[in-house]
């Protein structure tokens, strides 16, 4: 008998581990609704650069970015990010 593992992706370098949280392989980023690996988290802990493909997928998709001077992302707070033209805004 074959079990499956479900497996997610890192939405910045789209490297695929395993879904099990408690183990620590990634991390899952509510405010934009998607995962990052362990490594792209701990390599990026000010946040992504504003001009990471990644982040134009996301305003493409209408989240709110707020890049800081340094051209640096800051990864949101919990619950704090919001789409654009939302009534909360």
């Amino acid at each position: 008998m074959v079990i499956d593992t479900p497996f997610l992706h890192c939405f910045l370098c789209g490297c695929r581990f395993g879904a099990d949280f408690e183990s620590r392989q990634g991390s899952f980023v509510r405010a934009w609704k998607i995962v990052v690996c362990a490594r792209c988290f701990a390599g990026n802990r000010a946040g992504p650069a504003a001009d990471h493909p990644a982040i134009k997928k996301l305003t493409r998709q209408g989240i709110a970015i707020r890049p800081s001077d340094r051209g640096i992302v800051p990864w949101p707070d919990e619950g704090a990010a919001q789409k654009t033209g939302d009534p909360a805004n």
